[in-house]
């Protein structure tokens, strides 16, 4: 009986509990989010105006064009790369 049943198990004819096709409840049917998604957004805003104030001003900063130079035939310099990065902060 048990080679009978090594034989089942080899040709695929032994049945295999599938749980996920017999209930028709796929991976993705799950329980709608206890949030939306417009509640979760405000919560990250509400807590970056509370935490970090200053991330949250509305300065315009105006970004020099960089500056490009040749350096032999093949190599291309940033000549004005220090200035971009102070602008950054």
């Amino acid at each position: 009986s048990a080679d009978a049943d090594a034989t089942k198990e080899a040709s695929g004819e032994v049945a295999t509990g599938d749980v996920a096709s017999s209930s028709g409840a796929g991976v993705f049917e799950l329980d709608p989010p206890p949030y939306s998604y417009t509640q979760l957004l405000n919560r990250v805003v509400d807590s970056i105006q509370q935490n970090n104030p200053e991330l949250t001003d509305k300065k315009r900063i105006t970004m020099k064009p960089p500056q490009l130079m040749r350096v032999g035939t093949k190599k291309t310099l940033w000549v004005n790369f220090q200035d971009i990065c102070t602008t950054m902060g």
